[in-house]
């Protein structure tokens, strides 16, 4: 990553905003709730590729790591695991990893029940999902690394795609698109050229990337806090996502 949203020393995340994030809401009010089942859907978007590089990369076919990823969400809704979770024990990937490891432990049983109770909680792209894990690093990185790595990469993307969206919806998306590689680091997109493309002095230019660098760090923070409790534990998963992606 060309910056670190820990320098970037944005505003302080308020205490009541936790009130709402995904993973409170679904531990306050278990599954039985249709805001908290909202919440815990996309928490699962966000996690069933970790989940499903997991099984792959753990010798799973593309066929049983799909089934498995869903007959798993389907068990941990069924059995309302999340009422007795303790996030105090844990991150909400590390909560998820160590229940699949368990669910894995009774796979046949899980695998009778997901036959007599067909159905799934999201959609799953298994085919994009292949081709995607086809991208992934050949060395021999543990099944568990990988997860890590693939969580922390669809964190950024999802952070990302939040951030085009925002252009999107101001009709501003061929700056987004121009910015965007000044704040991945991708190509030599730098100073005048910067500004030509922008339609913008070099100053203005300057400007508007440190204003995206920016905003990107506040929705960084906001997307990993959606698995957390308090806003004191935003900066350590921030080093955590760091260290995974450096590692």
């Amino acid at each position: 990553m060309p910056f670190s949203p820990i320098d970037q020393n944005p505003d302080p995340i308020q205490r009541s905003s936790f009130a709402t994030t995904n993973w409170s809401l679904v531990l306050r009010a278990g599954t039985s709730d249709q805001a908290a089942r909202r919440a815990l859907e996309d928490l699962f978007r966000s996690y069933w590729y970790p989940l499903y590089v997991f099984l792959r990369r753990g010798g799973k076919s593309m066929e049983d790591s799909e089934d498995l990823v869903q007959a798993f969400f389907l068990r941990l809704v069924e059995m309302n695991v999340f009422g007795y979770a303790d996030p105090n024990r844990g991150r909400f990937r590390s909560f998820l990893i160590a229940s699949m490891k368990q669910f894995l432990s009774q796979e046949r049983i899980h695998r009778l029940a997901m036959k007599r109770h067909s159905g799934e909680i999201i959609s799953i792209d298994a085919a994009g999902a292949e081709e995607r894990y086809r991208l992934e690093p050949v060395n021999p990185e543990t099944p568990e690394r990988l997860y890590e790595r693939s969580w922390a990469l669809t964190v950024l993307e999802q952070v990302m795609e939040r951030l085009r969206l925002e252009f999107v919806a101001k009709d501003n998306e061929p700056r987004f698109l121009v910015l965007k590689e000044g704040l991945t680091g991708r190509g030599d997109v730098r100073g005048r050229e910067l500004a030509e493309r922008l339609g913008l002095t070099e100053g203005a230019a300057r400007i508007a990337l440190h204003r995206v660098k920016r905003r990107y760090g506040e929705l960084l923070r906001e997307e990993l806090a959606q698995t957390l409790e308090t806003p004191a534990e935003v900066d350590d998963e921030l080093r955590h996502l760091m260290t995974v992606l450096q590692g």
